[in-house]
């Protein structure tokens, strides 16, 4: 699957409200990166707490086989990337803490200059009035 979000599209988001929201399937989510401090990841809800995990690597010789299965703990949830071959997610480096998620994806701009130009006079017009 090619990745659904591109470098140079803006995004919208919006803060996740730990205390009121819950987390779905599907989600997509801007989260604390758990491997380097001071960075984030964009990554979908893949499994919730409860729910068991499988993750398969690229076995050249043997084609894909499953490498494990995890039952994913109260509190975590398993967050892959959309493009399978090339993310670095839970597959990687396991669960992660509910606590950590920042943001909720809302939507995409496209990935085009007018576009963005008309959505950035826009908010400056919101915000000016």
């Amino acid at each position: 699957m090619e990745p659904t979000i591109n470098h140079d599209c803006l995004i919208i988001t919006r803060p996740f409200l730990h205390s009121i929201e819950k987390l779905s399937k599907n989600d997509v989510i801007i989260a604390e990166d758990p491997e380097q401090e001071g960075k984030t990841i964009l990554k979908r809800i893949t499994h919730l707490a409860g729910e068991k995990a499988f993750w398969q690597r690229r076995i050249y010789r043997d084609g894909w086989r499953d490498i494990g299965e995890l039952e994913i703990q109260k509190g975590f949830i398993w967050v892959e990337g959309d493009n399978k071959e090339r993310s670095i997610d839970s597959r990687t480096f396991g669960p992660i803490q509910e606590k950590t998620v920042l943001h909720k994806f809302v939507a995409v701009l496209p990935c085009n200059d007018i576009y963005i130009d008309l959505f950035l006079a826009f908010l400056i017009i919101f915000v000016w009035y």
